[in-house]
C-alpha cells in the first residue's frame, strides 16, 4: 500500500491496493491484447496508458497500477478538449454509451478530486478527474415507470441499441414491424422493441 499511496489513512490505502490487486490480471489481458494487435501491425511505437489524472503512463507502469487508470476515459475527454479547442478553462461533457460524465478543465489541466476516486462506492486514495456522472447515455434505456397514473421518466441501468441502429442492421425485419405498429389502432406497451439473439448465455 505505501508503493500506492503516501497519505495517512490505513484502511482507505489497504482498500485502494486491494482495489489495485483486483484489477491487474484485467489489465495485463488488455495491454497483452494491445500490445499483441501493434506487434501483428508491425508498429514499433510504446504502448502508453492514460492515467486518472489525464497525464500518461507507461503500459508497465499501468499493469502495476492499473488503479491509477480509474477515471481514464474522462480525464483523456478533458485533455483532448483542450487540444481540440486551445481553451485553459471550460468545462467537458463527455457523452458514451451510457453515461454523461461532467468535468472542469481548470487553468488548462483537469480538477483532480482531493478526496481520491471512487471505486464501486468506495473512496480510494488514488488521485483522479473530479467528475459528475449521470446515468445517461447514447445508448441508455428511457422508459416511463410502469402501473402509476402520472408515470415518471426512468434512465437505466440497462444498454439498448437504438432503434435507428437496429433498423440499420436488420432491415426489413425491424421496418416492416414498426410499419405495422404504427398502422395499429392502439398504441402496444412493447412498440419499438425488439430482441436480438446475441450468442451470450
Amino acid at each position: 500500500s505505501h508503493e500506492l499511496s503516501a497519505k495517512l489513512g490505513g484502511p482507505r490505502r489497504a482498500l485502494t491496493t486491494l482495489l489495485n490487486a483486483r484489477l491487474i490480471s484485467m489489465i495485463d489481458r488488455l495491454v497483452a491484447a494491445t500490445e499483441g494487435f501493434l506487434t501483428a501491425r508491425g508498429i514499433a511505437a510504446p504502448l502508453m496508458v492514460v492515467r486518472g489524472d489525464g497525464a500518461l503512463v507507461s503500459a508497465a507502469f499501468a499493469r502495476q497500477r492499473p488503479i491509477e487508470t480509474i477515471l481514464s476515459g474522462p480525464a483523456a475527454s478533458l485533455v483532448g478538449a483542450r487540444h481540440m479547442t486551445g481553451l485553459d478553462d471550460a468545462v467537458v461533457s463527455d457523452i458514451g454509451g451510457t453515461t454523461t460524465d461532467v468535468a472542469v478543465l481548470d487553468k488548462g489541466r483537469p480538477r483532480l478530486d482531493p478526496e481520491g476516486a471512487t471505486v464501486g462506492g468506495f473512496r480510494t486514495m488514488v488521485e483522479a478527474v473530479a467528475m459528475r456522472t449521470f446515468g445517461l447515455g447514447g445508448d441508455s434505456e428511457v422508459a416511463l415507470e410502469d402501473g402509476v397514473l402520472s408515470p415518471k421518466i426512468l434512465l437505466g441501468p440497462r444498454r439498448l441499441v437504438p432503434l435507428a441502429l437496429a433498423g440499420m442492421v436488420h432491415g426489413e425485419a425491424v421496418t416492416s414491424e414498426l410499419e405495422r405498429q404504427l398502422r395499429a389502432p392502439n398504441p402496444g406497451r412493447m412498440d419499438g422493441r425488439f430482441a436480438v439473439r446475441t450468442g451470450v448465455p
